[in-house]
């Protein structure tokens, strides 16, 4: 399962270490919104003037990049959305270069405080528009469905709509919340019917290796940057963050290719935010608790006690199954001290 780093593509220091295979998303909003941007020449140094912040990319064949359609984000600014005839003609003949484009525009339904009437109007709008785009599409990109949904029955038939129509990948939003078991149990119901995954924002190490039992196809997170700039890098050991002025050389370990070449550069950065390698570091742990053998049985474990024990239902600091998961990975599970009693 990979997990796609989204940032403005300025910002994007990954492909130093990633390049041979990486994932970048970033959103329509974010790109110029008046001339033509071919991503692809942008994040190999072509035809782009160079600023502090921009790193060329070597192999950039090999990096696949999925835009947003923006929609979030003019949506929480009041900002008016482009129709769907609007939106592929940008895909088309606008922004170029793109692996995967995010269809519709879909109609977020739970920004603010909508009625029940209101949220299933906008999910309504949502696949018409999504049934819009593909009818007028025409580009090289994969186009993926956005999912606007109240509950797993609806998800679901929106997503056989959207199969109907011809998508192959499905996306679904967390809108900024915890990932739950519901849409989990709807990420897994829409992966049953044949059709790609796409999970938006899923963002603690907790969370991951739970997408990777359900499945997902693919996931997407802002954090390594954003931690990166606060001066924070994950623990390989414990995935808990750190902050890099409370860390001793000698003390850390990790054997991630960032930390091997550049770690006192990661430690003890003499540039700004926009080279930060920290970040790819970040990543790096990241996709490494998606796939820890460990952290994973202790997700089956956590599933078979979830707020069903009297200990389980007395631990405050757990929201979902990955946070009971990752409490048992740290041995800080009131479950299991009670078992070594």
């Amino acid at each position: 399962m990979p997990v796609i780093v989204r940032s403005d593509l300025r910002w994007s220091p990954y492909h130093l270490y990633l390049g041979r295979e990486s994932y970048l998303m970033t959103s329509l909003y974010y790109l110029p919104k008046n001339s033509q941007v071919d991503l692809k020449k942008y994040l190999s140094g072509g035809n782009v003037e160079r600023d502090k912040g921009h790193f060329p990319i070597d192999g950039v064949e090999n990096t696949q990049v999925f835009v947003d359609n923006g929609a979030f984000s003019l949506t929480l600014k009041g900002e008016r959305l482009p129709s769907p005839k609007e939106l592929a003609e940008i895909f088309e003949r606008r922004v170029l270069g793109a692996d995967i484009v995010a269809a519709g525009p879909d109609v977020p339904i739970n920004l603010s405080s909508f009625s029940i009437d209101e949220k299933i109007q906008r999910a309504q709008q949502t696949v018409r528009n999504m049934e819009q785009f593909i009818s007028a599409y025409k580009g090289q990109a994969e186009p993926a469905a956005v999912i606007q949904a109240i509950g797993r029955e609806m998800a679901l038939e929106q997503a056989k709509d959207y199969q109907s129509m011809g998508y192959k990948i499905v996306a679904i939003g967390t809108m900024g919340r915890a990932v739950t078991e519901e849409l989990l149990e709807q990420a897994q119901a829409i992966g049953n019917l044949g059709l790609k995954v796409h999970i938006f924002g899923a963002t603690p190490p907790s969370v991951l290796p739970l997408l990777n039992y359900y499945q997902i196809d693919m996931c997407d997170s802002h954090s390594p940057l954003r931690w990166s700039m606060y001066g924070q890098i994950l623990d390989p050991k414990n995935y808990r963050l750190r902050n890099t002025k409370n860390i001793k050389k000698e003390e850390w370990s990790c054997d991630c290719p960032v930390c091997k070449e550049n770690l006192d550069r990661v430690l003890n950065p003499t540039t700004g935010r926009l080279a930060d390698i920290r970040a790819v570091h970040n990543l790096l742990v990241l996709k490494k608790a998606a796939h820890d053998p460990k952290l994973r049985e202790c997700v089956i474990e956590a599933q078979k006690h979830f707020k069903k024990t009297l200990a389980c239902k007395k631990c405050k600091l757990i929201r979902h199954i990955g946070d009971c998961a990752m409490r048992k990975y740290r041995n800080q599970c009131l479950v299991q001290k009670e078992q070594k009693l």
